[in-house]
Order: structure tokens, then sequence, then C-alpha cells
């Protein structure tokens, strides 16, 4: 009885451990990313952003480590439109900001997060303009 318990535990803590590992895939496209890092309070930026404004950082923790994770991979995909050589200097300095961002929420540094969430906030205004199609 006592193996089978055991052996139950760890397939389900194999199972958990691959749904984990699975969320913080990089996505394959910009739309797949957007929805995973920016869209609605699900998204690593809702969930990094109420628990900055709530002072939760153990709270901010998971979902920064996985949005730090793919961050420096949206360059790698495609935009819609534009220029090859702003949108990597565009993502690129976003993956900079998700990085201090991620820096503020390990220092537990409230000030400094909600200064990062507002640069990134920004820079997504002038990233749409220049490749989001319609």
């Amino acid at each position: 009885m006592y193996r089978f318990m055991l052996t139950g535990l760890l397939a389900l803590a194999i199972m958990i451990t691959g749904v984990v590992q699975a969320g913080d895939e990089k996505p394959k496209t910009t739309k797949a990313y957007m929805k995973k890092a920016h869209a609605g309070a699900k998204s690593y930026l809702g969930m990094v952003k109420k628990a900055v404004e709530a002072d939760n950082f153990k709270a901010a923790a998971k979902p920064m480590k996985g949005w730090a994770s793919i961050a420096p991979h949206l360059a790698e995909l495609k935009p819609s439109k534009g220029s090859e050589e702003s949108w990597k200097e565009m993502t690129t300095k976003y993956a900079d900001s998700v990085k201090a961002l991620s820096k503020a929420v390990e220092d537990q540094d409230g000030d400094a997060a909600k200064k990062e969430l507002k640069t990134i906030g920004g820079e997504c205004r002038s990233c749409h303009t220049a490749h989001k199609g319609k």
C-alpha cells in the first residue's frame, strides 16, 4: 500500500513539474508572446503589476521569473511590419526593462519596480506603432 501511494505521489509531482515548465516555454509567435506576457490579469504583466501594487513581492516572484525567462526571446520573433533593425533595438530595450523589473522584484524595491512597470508601459506604445500590423 505504501509503495502504491509513493508511486502515485511521484507521478503527481512529475506531472505538476511538467505543467509549470511547459508554462514557461518561449512563445513561437509575437501574438502568442503578447498574450502570455501582457494580455489581461493572468498574464505575467498583470500578475506582477497586481502583486507589486500590493507590495507582495513573494506573489510577484514566480510570474516575474517566467516573464524574465521569455523576454529576451521576443527579438527572435518577426514583427508584422517595420524594419528588423528597429525591432531588434526595441525588443532589446524591452528585455532590459523586464530584467531591471525582475531585479527590483527580487530586491523587493517597490519604487524601482513601479518605475520599470511604467517604462515597460511606455515601450509598448512606441513598439506597437512601429511594428504591430492591423
